[in-house]
């Protein structure tokens, strides 16, 4: 998640810029789906937001600015390897966008293998492997960021990592003077799908959560920020394939394929 560090993780990220790409020194046709089941969404010809005034946003960090989704699954395949599995089970557990440490409770559980700690252990070796070389930015994503503040919004960056983390990649990415604040796992009793991340992110903003526009990559983002009352944008596959519950408000590919001015309706 260029690793998240979470609460007990012993390690340090240190990351370095090239172009787009996330170096780990060290580490210890566009398609749009507006939500038409609640009476408060957007109304009009499909795909027409224009009617949603914004004050801030907040974005999700892996999978959404960063592309982290292929080696977090390289890397949890090569953990269950390392206990004596030949593959990922058909029914493997969605971790992704969870958090570290409860995927890796997820992984332990699911393969009964006991100990998170040695779960922890090895993903986080496998991980370091893995992502030597570097993690690409998510096309359109900090030029995405760039233009939203350009805006006029204020800024949120909303991870289930920890605080140091966060503080890398926005340094590294040259996005620290963008972001008005983040919210980490330190500042929450509750990770997503709770509420809780993107409620405290309106409240260091000091916007009303209604006013907040939510960019995500996942169900429990995608949840989280439905759950907050904001409106969610989801980025990539998982968005566009969502249904029912899960469809955020509105889908879109990549965030090259984001009509900005169609959104923020300025």
């Amino acid at each position: 998640m260029l690793v998240p560090q979470e609460k007990g993780i012993k390690g340090t990220i240190i990351v370095r810029p090239c172009n787009t790409r996330l170096t780990l020194v060290e580490m210890d046709s566009r398609t749009f789906k507006p939500r038409t089941s609640d009476a408060s969404r957007a109304k009009g010809e499909e795909g027409t937001v224009t009617n949603h005034r914004f004050a801030a946003a907040c974005f999700d960090l892996d999978g959404t600015l960063v592309d982290t989704g292929p080696p977090h699954r390289e890397a949890e395949l090569a953990t269950v390897r390392a206990f004596g599995f030949d593959d990922l089970a058909e029914d493997h557990p969605v971790t992704f966008g969870k958090g570290v440490v409860p995927g890796a409770q997820l992984v332990a559980e699911h393969y009964n293998l006991g100990s998170v700690e040695a779960v922890l252990s090895e993903y986080l070796k496998q991980w370091e492997r893995i992502v030597a070389d570097g993690i690409e930015m998510m096309p359109g994503s900090r030029e995405v960021v760039l233009a939203v503040a350009d805006a006029g919004l204020r800024t949120a960056l909303v991870t289930s990592g920890e605080r140091g983390y966060a503080d890398s990649f926005l340094r590294i990415s040259g996005l620290a003077d963008v972001f008005s604040c983040f919210v980490t796992l330190e500042d929450v009793t509750e990770l997503k799908p709770n509420a809780e991340p993107y409620l405290r992110a309106a409240e260091l903003l000091g916007v009303p959560a209604s006013e907040c526009v939510v960019f995500e990559d996942s169900v429990s983002g995608f949840n989280a920020a439905r759950a907050a009352g904001m409106y969610c944008v989801g980025i990539g596959v998982v968005a566009v394939n969502a249904g029912g519950e899960d469809t955020p408000d509105l889908s879109v590919r990549s965030f090259e394929e984001l009509d900005l001015v169609r959104l923020l309706g300025r």
